[in-house]
């Protein structure tokens, strides 16, 4: 009978048999009938037994006993591994292969099991190209003996772009790395969310400088206009019908004119802010740069000007009044701020980008901006830079409200005595 003293040299070198031997199966079923040849199997690896004292049968019962409850775990580990969202694999660098692959990567990649082992270079194939840097700088890592925590995107099987996260643990032998082991999960969802409160602290960041703005504006530009009026009031005689009184009825008027002008500047943003406007509608850039250009035709032509437009992308998705709003302060700008020294030019140019957005360079000769002193407050509330020139400093920060509204953006480049660019980027 199979006594336990037989199970326990079994089970302390089953490890070894397995090695030396291949599978329980395989090695059961080359181990002849003959007890000398049995014998001579069980020696070769090492297993101190006497014939005298057990029989083929009961060794052979007892192989394949500790066989199967090793395949009773091997499956319930699958079982385990198949039952979670995550993949689990392993991969031989020297044969460039997986030798096990669990169903959470078909679930992951929406590639069987069955590709991978017909495709090696599947892997690496459905890695989106951007991120295929990514990969290449991780292998380096894992040559390094580190353990590799890692994410990119990949193409899923369907042609959607996914996030996905890995764990890669390296095994070496003799210094040479030959095996990578893995979990990998997909991460699309937290990506999403993770732009999504990125966008959200941008625009709370935003926010949060306008509301400075605004709280400066409320203390200067609308304290200055009330005390002026309680002063003028306090001056006011009631009795007296002379030119003292018509000069304070003069400067209230004035006064009164100036806080209605702030209030409804501050109205006009508040409405950009808040989107109160119809809903985009397809609109075409010339003809809409056109409309407006006929408004400043005389005063381009009575300064020598002349405009150069080229529309390679014709149309945009866009409020009406706020491309119409873009093209008037950048024209009434280029005017206002032509050089002395020489004829305006003011070159308008579109084209498309990445089949997103419409980009639109704006460029005149004018005198320019040092931005090395303002490139912060250029799209700033009430920013002049130029005494000379009147103008109340609202309309960068308006058509920039009114771009970034719409997802777009908005940047310049400009050099003193050389002229302006604005380059303006609308979501299609």
């Amino acid at each position: 009978m199979w006594n336990e003293r037989l199970k326990e040299q079994v089970q302390k070198y089953s490890k070894t048999l397995q090695i030396e031997n291949g599978n329980w199966d395989q090695f059961l079923q080359d181990v002849s009938d003959t007890y000398d040849e049995f014998e001579n199997k069980i020696t070769s690896c090492n297993l101190p037994l006497s014939h005298n004292t057990y029989s083929t049968n009961e060794i052979n019962t007892g192989l394949r006993n500790e066989a199967e409850e090793l395949e009773r775990a091997h499956a319930e580990l699958g079982r385990i591994l198949n039952s979670v969202n995550h993949g689990f694999f392993s991969r031989d660098l020297i044969t460039d292969s997986y030798t096990y692959l669990s169903q959470g990567c078909e679930k992951i990649y929406g590639y069987k099991i069955e590709e991978f082992f017909k495709n090696r270079r599947l892997w690496y194939e459905v890695i989106f190209e951007e991120d295929r840097i990514v990969v290449q700088r991780d292998n380096e890592r894992l040559k390094n003996k580190e353990e590799v925590y890692t994410q990119y995107r990949i193409i899923h099987k369907d042609g959607t772009l996914k996030w996905i996260e890995l764990t890669l643990i390296p095994f070496f032998k003799d210094s040479l790395l030959v095996r990578v082991d893995g979990v990998v999960n997909e991460i699309t969802k937290r990506k999403e969310e993770e732009t999504e409160r990125d966008v959200i602290m941008k625009e709370l960041i935003a926010i949060n400088a306008d509301l400075k703005q605004f709280s400066y504006i409320t203390s200067h530009n609308l304290r200055s206009p009330l005390s002026n009026i309680q002063g003028i009031l306090n001056l006011f005689d009631l009795d007296q019908k002379d030119e003292h009184n018509r000069r304070l009825v003069e400067m209230l008027k004035s006064t009164s004119h100036q806080l209605h002008t702030t209030i409804e500047d501050l109205t006009q943003i508040l409405i950009i802010k808040n989107n109160v406007n119809p809903d985009p509608a397809d609109l075409n850039l010339e003809e809409t740069f056109n409309h407006v250009l006929k408004t400043y035709t005389g005063a381009i032509n009575e300064i020598g000007g002349k405009v150069i437009a080229d529309f390679k992308s014709p149309s945009v998705k866009l409020k009406k009044v706020f491309l119409e709003s873009i093209f008037i302060n950048l024209i009434s700008n280029a005017v206002k701020y032509h050089s002395p020294h020489r004829n305006l030019v003011i070159q308008v140019e579109s084209k498309e980008e990445d089949n997103n957005y419409v980009c639109i360079k704006f460029t005149d000769n004018g005198i320019g901006i040092d931005l090395n002193r303002h490139k912060g407050r250029v799209f700033g509330l009430y920013q002049r830079f130029d005494d000379k020139v009147e103008g109340k400093g609202l309309g960068l920060f308006i058509i920039k409200s009114q771009i970034e509204s719409t997802g777009g953006s908005i940047a310049i480049e400009s050099e003193p005595g050389v002229g302006t660019t604005f380059l303006i980027k609308l979501k299609r």
